[in-house]
Order: C-alpha cells, then sequence, then structure tokens
C-alpha cells in the first residue's frame, strides 16, 4: 500500500509537473529540455516508490515496532 500511494505522488509529480516547471525556466533562457531528463526523472520515481516501499516493510517488522515504541514512540503504531 505505501510504494502504490507513494507512486501516485511520485511518478505524476516527476514525469508532468517537474519537467514542465523545468522547461518554463529553460524557455526564459531559449534552451529546451534535454532528452534524457524525462528517464532520469522517471528513474528517480521508480527509485522512491521502492524505496518507500522497503521502508514500509521494515517498519512493519516486530522488533522495529518494539524499538520505536522504545525510543521513537510517536513513529510507533497503536498497540
Amino acid at each position: 500500500r505505501t510504494a502504490f500511494q507513494t507512486a501516485l505522488a511520485a511518478f505524476p509529480g516527476l514525469l508532468i509537473i517537474v519537467p514542465l516547471i523545468i522547461q518554463e525556466i529553460v524557455n526564459g533562457f531559449g534552451q529546451v529540455l534535454p532528452d534524457g531528463l524525462r528517464l532520469w526523472l522517471l528513474a528517480a520515481a521508480s527509485g522512491i516508490t521502492a524505496l518507500a516501499g522497503v521502508l514500509a516493510r521494515i517498519m512493519a517488522i516486530p522488533g522495529v515496532i518494539e524499538w520505536t515504541r522504545t525510543y521513537l514512540p510517536f513513529l510507533a503504531p497503536d498497540k
């Protein structure tokens, strides 16, 4: 679920919104976006999504939950 939620934000943000913003900025200088930029942004969105999924799985490990209850109670799920 976490990876899906992250993907809903990361992919449109990095593949649609960010290129539009960058294009507007470079238009002011009379240039165009590099061809490979969208591939880099796709890789970034994929990496962010994968990292969020891995971190969510780690945070679900019982030992990690107990550690967070002890040392970082604001991150711990309710009992």
